[in-house]
């Protein structure tokens, strides 16, 4: 009768298996950890890399490529009123046309009395001489003068002085014809103001101006 006792492998049956073990497990490291640089263009397929397979830098900058078609212009902005347009009549200035400007005549005088005068020129000719108006500050100016020192104003024909401070001032003859000398008055083509001092020491007025030609 048989004996099922169980037999041991022998030795040489256990170092087979141990070897035929390691060798299986060898062959999955070398797949799953390869060196540095094996990898050659032998291994990859063509066009099977992407740009973030690549360092910064190590793809060549594409060409430039074709420029654009122009844009469209911009919408054409709305045209401005136009102006009052106005000649000159042999050098005259417009009937009804208004000029302004400003004085400020002074200085320092050694007694009462000094003179102090400053000469303003209109820039264009009026047909007549302007009718002369001098406005101290703080009095109502007259009809002909419907303006203030601010925005100053005068009916056709006239001349309007608007006065808006003085100090130490006596004022004689306030505005004057630079060119015969006429006081009070103006000329064609501008006037003068003159001041006189109350008292030694500094002296001055100040203030706006309007013309319109007749």
């Amino acid at each position: 009768m048989r004996s099922n006792r169980f037999r041991r492998p022998s030795p040489a049956l256990v170092i087979a298996l141990v070897a035929l073990f390691f060798a299986l497990g060898g062959t999955g490291y070398a797949v799953s950890r390869l060196p540095k640089n094996s990898v050659t263009s032998v291994q990859v397929k063509d066009y099977s890399l992407l740009k973030r397979d690549f360092k910064r830098g190590q793809l060549p900058r594409g060409a430039r490529g074709a420029q654009g078609l122009q844009g469209d212009s911009g919408a054409t902005g709305a045209k401005g009123d136009p102006g009052d347009p106005w000649t000159l009549n042999n050098g005259q200035f417009p009937s009804g046309k208004t000029l302004r400007g400003v004085f400020a005549p002074g200085g320092t005088a050694a007694d009462a009395g000094t003179l102090a005068q400053e000469s303003i020129s209109f820039g264009f000719s009026l047909p007549t001489n302007p009718v002369a108006h001098y406005i101290p500050a703080g009095t109502a100016p007259p009809s002909q003068c419907p303006g203030t020192v601010n925005i100053p104003q005068a009916q056709p024909g006239h001349l309007c002085v608007y006065e808006s401070v003085s100090s130490n001032v006596s004022a004689v003859c306030a505005v004057f014809n630079p060119v015969d000398n006429g006081c009070p008055g103006s000329a064609v083509r501008g006037f003068g103001v003159q001041i006189f001092s109350e008292l030694a020491g500094e002296f001055w007025a100040q203030g706006s101006w309007a013309v319109t030609a007749p």
